[in-house]
């Protein structure tokens, strides 16, 4: 990266290694020495998110430092409860579409300036010492601020929850359940385990996963423990990546089986956890991104897996 960027350049990586990125790239970056809110939640947001739209978002918004900025404009238009949600739309928004959505919900048009100020390029860096602390990060994406607002919906239903937003803040039914889901529904936690794989004569792979022992057949593409499948399988080697999916005695996970250095490991995940953000540019080579793309990738039997991509204007 410093050889190949300007030194205006901007770094994104998790926060234990921004301080190394920072000195020996000579660049800046979204976090360094310590983790903070609320740059820890989004960079954390950033990486646990299927939505692409909103990773851009997020990384244009640190940039611009303008994270505190935009929860403080819309809280002081929406009220606190509803920063967070309201803020992933914004982020969400289309560079073109941005200002009239600003428009029809009330928000002031400062929060543009603060997401699409003028960019210096952005280097995406992760390392695959992220993956068995992955269930971390995703505690930090979920991180409720909404308790020290509003204690008494703690542990209520949905539908008692939507009916006290509405009867005492005010809310619509619609912004009741964008509250709900965000801040009080309950998210489910999963850690990320890896599995090594052994490759037999010819096309096939026995990976023992869990209580699992997955017979794998490269040929057909298809991955089988007994008569259960996995709902999707990846398998990736020499940075391709190979897709199939089942519909019939899945199991609900995603299957990832790929090659570092000569070795298979295996992962089993949740769907949504697959199509993370990590997930994707760690072991997925990218796929069917349309605002980044690979820079680097290194991995060695001695050292990490690492792997940049740059985001494109």
């Amino acid at each position: 990266i410093k050889e190949n960027s300007d030194e205006d350049s901007v770094i994104s990586v998790w926060w234990d290694r921004g301080h190394i990125f920072n000195a020996l790239a000579d660049r800046d970056v979204h976090i360094k020495a310590s983790p903070r809110m609320p740059q820890t939640y989004w960079l954390a947001t950033f990486l646990t998110t299927d939505d692409e739209d909103l990773a851009v978002g997020i990384i244009r918004m640190l940039n611009c430092k303008g994270s505190t900025k935009v929860f403080n404009s819309i809280s002081n238009s929406k009220g606190k409860l509803l920063a967070i949600p309201i803020m992933k739309q914004v982020l969400s928004q289309d560079k073109l579409d941005l200002l009239s959505f600003l428009e029809e919900n009330e928000l002031s048009e400062n929060i543009f300036g603060n997401i699409y100020c003028e960019q210096s390029d952005t280097y995406v860096v992760l390392i695959d010492d992220l993956l068995p602390k992955f269930h971390v990060i995703q505690e930090i994406a979920f991180w409720n601020f909404g308790v020290t607002e509003a204690p008494e919906l703690v542990g209520l239903s949905e539908t008692q929850t939507t009916q006290l937003l509405q009867q005492d803040y005010g809310m619509t039914e619609e912004e009741a359940k964008l509250v709900y889901y965000e801040l009080f529904a309950e998210k489910t936690i999963t850690p990320i385990e890896q599995f090594t794989c052994v490759r037999k004569a010819g096309d096939k792979i026995d990976c023992n996963i869990m209580n699992y022992k997955f017979e794998i057949d490269l040929e057909k593409m298809e991955a089988f423990s007994g008569q259960y499948y996995p709902k999707e399988f990846f398998f990736v080697e020499e940075g391709i990546v190979y897709y199939n999916n089942f519909e019939s005695n899945t199991l609900p996970y995603s299957l990832i089986v790929f090659d570092r250095t000569g070795t298979y490991t295996a992962v089993m995940i949740r769907q949504d956890v697959a199509y993370s953000m990590y997930i994707r540019m760690l072991l997925l080579e990218g796929t069917l991104f349309e605002n980044f793309e690979k820079f680097t990738d290194s991995a060695k039997p001695e050292t990490k897996h690492v792997v940049s991509y740059i985001l494109k204007d």
